[in-house]
């Protein structure tokens, strides 16, 4: 839910139950899915956090996946891929940030 979201649908409202508040439009992801294609889906609707429901019945949440997970893995693949690179003794050496371009 966005803050806008929150606003018009509750807190200046007085509602004070979730049943009142909620968004009944529901945006999933589903497990097999990209990380790219959910990212794009969180970012698109402005939102952090994503309920993962199975494909074949999708009253069945099999876990949530947050903004910060798709982060933590991009950082983590970023760690991973920089840790097996070799550099030269030019680029360690150089002062226009070639470390960076790859």
């Amino acid at each position: 839910m966005t803050e806008k979201e929150k606003t018009e649908k509750g807190f200046s409202k007085g509602k004070s139950t979730v049943g009142e508040c909620m968004t009944s439009e529901v945006i999933v992801a589903y497990p097999d899915e990209t990380l790219t294609v959910v990212f794009d889906r969180l970012t698109t609707h402005r939102i952090e956090c994503l309920p993962v429901v199975d494909r074949t019945d999708q009253k069945t949440i099999v876990g949530f996946l947050t903004f910060r997970d798709i982060e933590a893995r991009y950082e983590s693949e970023l760690t991973r891929i920089h840790s097996r690179r070799s550099f030269t003794i030019e680029e360690l050496e150089s002062d226009e940030g070639d470390l960076n371009d790859f």
